[in-house]
């Protein structure tokens, strides 16, 4: 099956999106949370996580329901690629966090992630979850996909305004869960419909894309000091326009050189997604000995955001001659690798 380039840059251009979020809110404790930074994080995470839905969706149209294969071995196969280093990582995570992090995490906390996910493992959790509910999709037709996405989206939509008494974790949880399933559906009608190139200017040049990232910019600064950033219709204008800006600035993007590195982090986003926080924690408790100004916050976020995604795959380059080495995030990988069968990363 053809390779999209395209998705393999976004993909590593979200993935330092992601990073680059987590390292700002990493600051934004030891920082007044009305300053220019904590504006700065929401604005890189109003379509960082919908843009990984998204491709999912669309990646899961275009690979796994076009062979349509047996549900249960798909199951089998998402469960190894994405339960195990969902269970792996955590555990590493909750090792490193109690021995130099702030944070700290007892068995009980780890015993319960199959229904608490802790930290930015929620990702892989719902993603797991996601999985599961749409191998139906491989017996619909695409426009009941259509309608059920309509139907998550307004689910979610009076969640939001319900008052529902639950605790906080299934709250957080079943926010997401319905949210993302929402960009998960629009990735997969975007294969389906063949709709891949509508979200590409026809004449994107820099200039273009550069005004709509001002006006974005400028337009989320004002939702944003009007505190209805998070509301479910903004939020979901932005993550839809967001997406769409990144898309073509990604697509115009095409110095060699550059687009080479997106590749290679969009082959490794799982490692980089999986551990870049304990790297990123590292630094900024390094970094904050010398200060908080805004100047030391800075050298923080973009030390740390560097050293958060080199660290991970250099690991994973080196997993090809020390397999072991995938074994917490491409588990099945390694296997194949170590019974000498030609295993590609996908």
């Amino acid at each position: 099956m053809k390779k999209i380039v395209l998705i393999d840059e976004l993909k590593g251009a979200a993935i330092i999106l992601v990073v680059l979020g987590h390292a700002i809110s990493g600051c934004i404790d030891v920082v007044n949370k009305t300053t220019f930074w904590s504006y700065l994080y929401y604005l890189v995470e109003s379509f960082q996580m919908p843009l990984f839905f998204c491709i999912s969706g669309f990646l899961f149209s275009y690979v796994e329901v076009c062979k349509y294969i047996n549900y249960i071995d798909v199951i089998k196969k998402k469960l190894i690629d994405i339960a195990i280093p969902y269970i792996m990582g955590t555990l590493i995570y909750v090792i490193v966090g109690n021995l130099i992090g702030n944070t700290k995490y007892s068995l009980t906390a780890f015993g319960s992630i199959w229904h608490k996910p802790i930290s930015h493992f929620w990702f892989l959790y719902i993603q797991l979850i996601i999985y599961m509910f749409s191998f139906v999709y491989i017996y619909l037709d695409k426009k009941y996909i259509f309608f059920l996405t309509l139907l998550f989206y307004i689910g979610w939509y009076i969640y939001m305004h319900s008052e529902i008494r639950i605790n906080i974790e299934t709250k957080f949880l079943l926010d997401r869960l319905l949210y993302y399933f929402c960009f998960f559906n629009v990735g997969f009608l975007i294969n389906q419909y063949k709709l891949k190139d509508v979200y590409i200017l026809k004449k994107s040049n820099l200039l273009i894309i550069g005004v709509l990232i001002v006006l974005y910019c400028f337009v989320y600064l004002y939702v944003y000091s009007l505190d209805i950033h998070q509301q479910p219709i903004s939020k979901t204008i932005f993550a839809i326009i967001g997406m769409c800006i990144f898309i073509n600035f990604i697509n115009w993007l095409h110095v060699h050189k550059v687009r080479n590195i997106l590749i290679i982090l969009g082959e490794n986003t799982l490692p980089i997604y999986m551990f870049h926080s304990i790297f990123v924690s590292i630094v900024r408790k390094a970094v904050f000995l010398f200060g908080d100004n805004n100047v030391i916050i800075l050298i923080n976020i973009l030390l740390g955001s560097c050293v958060g995604i080199l660290i991970p795959v250099i690991c994973s380059i080196l997993g090809g001659k020390f397999p072991v080495l995938w074994l917490p995030y491409y588990p099945r990988k390694m296997y194949l690798n170590m019974k000498g069968k030609k295993c590609v990363k996908k």
